[in-house]
């Protein structure tokens, strides 16, 4: 049997103590090499990636780790039959005490034919046991685990992989949700979040499949269940932003997915039409957050999804909300590998993430006899995240000065002597405006980003209280970022630095930065063409 874990408290150590304690255990008891159990330790790492190191996902529920886990046991096996094996849940840390507590449990487990899922005297998942015949390609299944309800999981588990489920109290320990939380989010209404997804499931399978007597099935009807229960879609829902949309479709498109549907704002299904044409987009009829005023909490805001989705969409589909988990600006990973890991990619290596394929579609306007035409965009998300106006307009400045033809996408300033002022609209007409200049340049931003990605137009993203790996895009002639690669980029705060007590970020590049960059990027691509 193969014991998986995340053991974030002990990253630095060769292992852990919950390991050590599992090994002596098991090697203890052993009256046989087969009794023996591989005890794989993971961590949820921020920068690193190997088999034992997993994507940090700020999109990832705790289950998706399980799945995770369970796939990475089965592309080691050496049969074709998946081994036997327990998934500790992810959420938690274990103390000494429940490891002492769970141990003589997991022995017992060794060939059992059921799926066990251990829970505490609360009725909270410990952990997950498998038997040996479930298939690798069921293991998406094991993403819309609650991870919060032993009991809604096992009903779970039974209806979706048609194997019957038990579950075993572990006597004398009680898990705390607060504490040991593995670093996911919680509260209660995050909490929600975890057992809705499961829940509506649940209710998907009843309403597909029915609710069945295992045990009485010919094959030939388990099988049947098992084509009807692969034709359920799953929905990955995403209420955010427009960049947030242009990440996702990257990721569904060129990722390894299970999703086929995707949930978006009306404000921006043509963003997932264009850059992932094979994902059925489902409008979500909501103002997204930040826009129109509208600030919530992420798990106040689930509430107010759920209530748009109609009991037939209910009934057809597997949900998976892509928002609850993990704080983005704690990772190092790219927004696109976050979503892709959330919807079923797998990464062992930095080679295969998507964000470092190098893009190919370039795409660089004539230039005639009229001068170099600039496309500014420098507004988008809170204030320390925008560039300072002081910076906004000195930059403006050096360019106007130097003869540039200037434009700027905004929706709140007025047309100026030095540029003219334009508001997005939509998507084709951003398009036909951004093919019209030889060079954008604008924040961490949905315009950049989409210049950047599919146009394949010259750009150059400013970067300030964000750090650019989450969101640069592969460097090139195209393609440039600029900070002052301060350490505390990412700090999380909103309105006002930490440290200057200001209105303004210090990470900024300053404007004459800005300006010679461009103009090196600009003579450089044109100095191609001649």
């Amino acid at each position: 049997m193969k014991i998986g874990l995340i053991d974030q408290k002990n990253v630095l150590e060769e292992r852990s103590s919950f390991r050590q304690l599992l090994e002596r255990f098991f090697s203890r008891k052993a009256t046989s090499r087969d009794d023996l159990a591989e005890i794989i330790q993971f961590e949820i790492s921020t920068d690193n990636l190997s088999f034992n190191e997993l994507l940090f996902s700020s999109f990832a529920t705790p289950a998706r780790y399980v799945m995770e886990i369970f796939l990475r046991f089965s592309s080691v096996s050496s049969s074709e039959e998946s081994e036997e094996c327990f998934i500790f849940n992810p959420f938690f840390r274990m103390s000494s005490y429940a490891i002492q507590k769970i141990l003589p449990y997991l022995k017992k487990l060794s060939d059992c034919e059921l799926i066990v899922i251990l829970e505490d005297e609360y009725g909270v998942p410990i952990g997950y046991f498998f038997p040996k015949w479930i298939i690798r390609d069921d293991a998406r299944y094991l993403s819309l685990l609650s991870g919060m309800d032993a009991k809604l999981d096992a009903i779970f588990l039974r209806s979706a992989l048609l194997i019957p489920t038990e579950i075993i109290t572990v006597k004398k320990v009680k898990l705390n949700k607060k504490s040991w939380n593995n670093g996911f989010h919680y509260n209660g209404r995050f909490e929600n979040i975890y057992r809705w997804i499961t829940e509506s499931a649940v209710k998907t399978l009843y309403k597909q499949l029915g609710d069945r007597n295992l045990e009485a099935l010919m094959p030939h009807i388990l099988r049947e269940l098992k084509i009807t229960r692969d034709s359920i879609p799953f929905t990955a829902i995403m209420p955010y932003h427009a960049g947030d949309v242009l990440f996702l479709a990257i990721a569904l498109k060129d990722g390894v997915s299970h999703v086929k549907k995707a949930m978006v704002s009306d404000w921006y299904l043509d963003i997932l039409h264009e850059c992932s044409p094979s994902i059925v987009p489902v409008p979500l009829v909501l103002t997204p957050m930040l826009r129109n005023g509208i600030a919530k909490p992420d798990e106040v805001l689930f509430g107010d999804i759920v209530a748009l989705i109609s009991e037939e969409d209910l009934g057809s589909s597997f949900y998976y909300y892509c928002r609850p988990s993990r704080d983005n600006w704690k990772t190092n990973f790219h927004l696109i590998d976050q979503f892709a890991f959330a919807c079923g990619s797998t990464f062992i290596e930095k080679s295969e993430l998507l964000s470092v394929r190098p893009i190919e579609n370039h795409y660089l306007p004539e230039k005639v006899a009229s001068p170099y035409k600039i496309l500014f965009h420098l507004e988008g998300g809170w204030p320390l995240k925008r560039y300072p106006e002081g910076f906004q307009m000195a930059m403006i400045d050096l360019f106007y000065t130097k003869g540039y033809e200037l434009t700027v996408l905004t929706s709140r300033a007025a047309d100026s002597h030095r540029y003219k002022t334009i508001k997005y609209e939509n998507l084709s007409r951003y398009r036909e405006l951004l093919l019209s200049h030889h060079l954008i340049i604008g924040m961490d931003s949905f315009p950049v980003h989409y210049a950047a990605y599919v146009t394949g137009s010259p750009a150059i993203c400013l970067y300030g209280n964000v750090k650019p790996s989450v969101s640069k895009a592969p460097l090139s002639n195209y393609y440039m970022f600029l900070s002052n690669g301060m350490e505390c980029a990412n700090c999380g705060s909103v309105d006002k630095c930490p440290i200057n007590g200001k209105g303004v970020c210090d990470n900024f590049p300053g404007p004459e930065q800005v300006f010679i960059t461009a103009e090196k990027m600009l003579n450089d691509l044109y100095a191609e063409k001649v």
